[in-house]
């Protein structure tokens, strides 16, 4: 058969497949089995994927030593920092603290109890001038009180002598004892008086001794309720030193960590920037 092209019929004929027609059979027959030459794939070529050529790497082992290379690496990185508490350890004066806070508040605790005292003292002794008055009072009537009293029994006793005398019964009994019965009643009379003005001269002296022992006694509760306001606000300005101290700590921990150049850090000079503004801190705050 010519070379010529394959009609469909010879295709079918030949192969066994309409798709060689029109190839010429040199080609058709590169291309597609010949029927009856076995293998039951209708004059399909097969496909073998394995056929295709696929680039594998080419191992070729390393003269390179892993530690140096790591080495290597780790070299071109920062040195990792000391651990910042060793570096620079947190320190605290609580002493200094508490003579800062005990100068910022005494003064005004001091002047509190000033004034309460000073109050207190001005009622003290006006309560005890009124009574020192008062018993003043008490003596000058019991004086002047006695003084008239005197006079006046000595009139009644005059008068006594006289009417009896006039009556020629001066040397009487009934005239002794109408003397000792004014007697009696005069004396009657001053002891009334002596029991009113002592009961009323130890009122106002135990009415001043309590006044005064209230005095001191409010004097001793409110310097002591005072002392105690002052110790706890002294207390608070130390807590809130500590409180500011470690909060500059942490900021300065945090700087320090976040540098990306340990090399160039160090801690006992590390400059921090705060919200209001840059501020140059030592670490390790003390007050």
């Amino acid at each position: 058969m010519s070379d010529q092209s394959l009609t469909r019929e010879e295709a079918i004929n030949l192969y066994g497949t309409e798709a060689a027609t029109g190839w010429g059979r040199t080609e058709a027959d590169a291309n597609f089995k010949p029927v009856g030459s076995g293998g039951g794939d209708y004059g399909l070529s097969s496909f073998d994927p394995s056929s295709i050529p696929v680039s594998q790497p080419t191992y070729v082992a390393s003269t390179i030593n892993v530690d140096d290379y790591i080495s290597a690496i780790v070299d071109t990185l920062p040195a990792a920092p000391d651990k910042y508490t060793e570096a620079n350890p947190f320190y605290f004066d609580e002493q200094a603290a508490n003579e800062v806070a005990t100068a910022e508040f005494s003064p005004y605790y001091n002047e509190l109890l000033q004034d309460y005292l000073g109050d207190v003292k001005l009622t003290a002794d006006k309560n005890k001038g009124d009574a020192t008055r008062i018993l003043a009072d008490l003596d000058k009537q019991k004086e002047l009180f006695f003084q008239n009293n005197a006079q006046e029994f000595d009139k009644t006793i005059r008068g006594i002598k006289e009417g009896y005398s006039g009556k020629g019964l001066y040397f009487s009994g009934e005239n002794t004892r109408t003397q000792e019965e004014a007697g009696l009643t005069n004396t009657n009379k001053l002891e009334g008086y002596l029991n009113t003005y002592n009961t009323n001269r130890g009122g106002t002296m135990a009415t001043n001794e309590y006044q005064q022992t209230q005095a001191r006694i409010m004097s001793e509760q409110k310097a002591r309720d005072i002392a105690r306001e002052k110790q706890t606000a002294i207390l608070g300005g130390v807590n809130t030193q500590k409180d500011e101290a470690i909060d500059e700590y942490l900021y300065g921990m945090k700087t320090y960590y976040k540098n990306p150049d340990w090399k160039s850090v160090d801690p006992t000079k590390l400059s921090v920037a705060n919200e209001t503004g840059d501020t140059t801190q030592q670490q390790g705050v003390s007050y």
